[in-house]
């Protein structure tokens, strides 16, 4: 799988979209893989409650053949954990937003989608 670039920051969530997040010892990451043949992505939640010394990784969403995922944020407060992202699959439009949100501090996620084209 290769990395996406997850140094974008802005778009469609605003300025202060972020892909990670720190809050007090607990370090959140949110990435993306691609495939290595290019056909579907998958979302990853990254985690640390040591002050980063040791890293936990949960596989949030894989996509199916041509689906791919864009623009991941995350955010949290006390035991709250927000990520949002995008999704589309291939040569359709547009992108829609889903927001899983976590109230035992990401070890489980519920999803919901929003849909920001109408």
């Amino acid at each position: 799988m290769k990395m996406f670039d997850v140094n974008y920051v802005g778009g469609t969530f605003g300025t202060n979209a972020k892909w990670f997040n720190v809050e007090g010892q607990n370090v959140q990451v949110v990435t993306i893989q691609e495939s290595e043949d290019g056909k579907y992505s998958e979302l990853y939640y990254i985690v640390s409650n040591d002050d980063g010394k040791t890293f936990e990784t949960r596989q949030l969403v894989k996509g199916g053949e041509n689906y791919h995922f864009g623009r991941p944020h995350v955010v949290s407060d006390g035991q709250t954990v927000v990520v949002a992202f995008q999704h589309s699959r291939y040569g359709s439009s547009p992108y829609h937003t889903i927001v899983l949100t976590s109230f035992d501090g990401g070890q489980t996620f519920s999803d919901k989608e929003i849909d920001l084209s109408q």
